[in-house]
């Protein structure tokens, strides 16, 4: 029989043995090898074109050209990944236990919520003070040392010109 329907044997004058809990993962299946658990040549693939890309974004606006822009776009994508990464408000009122990942010397251990969501809350505003500074470039320009502004920041038509 299968697990599921196999019967359960109950201690005398106990109850039964609770149910183990079910692990749900999702993954993004790009190719054939690819898996929950499985890096196949399609992820390998799309993360080294967004890697690749990204790197290529930050050296813009390492040099200064099309610094505004690209940094609008650089602060969209990390406020995005964050969001997604380090969800910390949905571990606040839970009352499961999680596992730690990505923690030197808390791997696998087994956290309570507050925990867990204290780790997220910390990684998400590190994110989001990233994010605070590539706004300040958008807004402010990147100097006059920058490729775009040889000739000087741009100027807004709500600023008064000084004649």
């Amino acid at each position: 029989l299968p697990a599921v329907l196999a019967p359960t044997t109950v201690p005398m004058g106990g109850l039964p043995p609770p149910p183990a809990p079910r692990r749900r993962s999702v993954s993004l299946s790009l190719g054939p090898g690819d898996g929950p658990g499985v890096w196949g040549w399609g992820t390998r693939t799309v993360e080294l074109l967004l890697s690749l890309l990204i790197l290529y974004l930050c050296w813009l606006v390492v040099i200064g050209m099309k610094s505004r822009g690209v940094a609008l776009l650089l602060a969209v994508t990390m406020f995005l990944a964050a969001v997604w990464m380090h969800p910390w408000c949905l571990f606040l009122f839970s009352s499961r236990t999680y596992t730690m990942q990505g923690v030197v010397g808390m791997e696998g251990f087994e956290v309570d919520a507050f925990t867990m969501a204290d780790h997220h809350r910390y990684f998400f505003f590190q994110s989001m003070s990233t994010v605070g500074a590539l706004l300040l470039l958008v807004v402010h320009g990147p100097g006059p040392l920058s490729a775009d502004e040889q000739d000087g920041p741009l100027e807004f038509a709500s600023e008064k010109t000084v004649a």
